[in-house]
């Protein structure tokens, strides 16, 4: 059977109480011990808690993962205008030069 888990509060014996007037502690007992050829709790148990550590694995690292995104968009951004910056510069030099061959001729 579970064992109820106590503080030792006025509040947590009572809830302690009220789980165990109605059957759910024993219900928790039974889950946790139920196996057949189909299931076993135990391996459910195990990958829900690998389930549980990845998830809160990902939510501590989410906001990390974020930080570098942005730093990553910053960066392509930066290298995008720069290419902006070139590229105007070698038209405008293009239609320089097409200026100075028109005026020559």
């Amino acid at each position: 059977m579970v064992k109820p888990v106590s503080d030792g509060s006025k509040y947590t014996r009572g809830y302690q109480q009220v789980l165990n007037d109605f059957g759910i502690t024993q219900l928790l007992s039974g889950i946790r011990s139920y196996s057949d050829e189909d299931f076993e709790a135990a391996r459910a148990h195990e990958s829900a808690i690998k389930k549980l550590q990845s998830s809160v694995c990902l939510r501590e690292r989410s906001p990390q993962l974020h930080s570098n995104l942005l730093l990553l968009l910053i960066r392509w951004l930066g290298l995008l205008f720069h290419f902006l910056l070139v590229f105007s510069g070698c038209l405008l030099q293009m239609n320089a030069d097409k200026l100075l061959t028109e005026r020559r001729s």
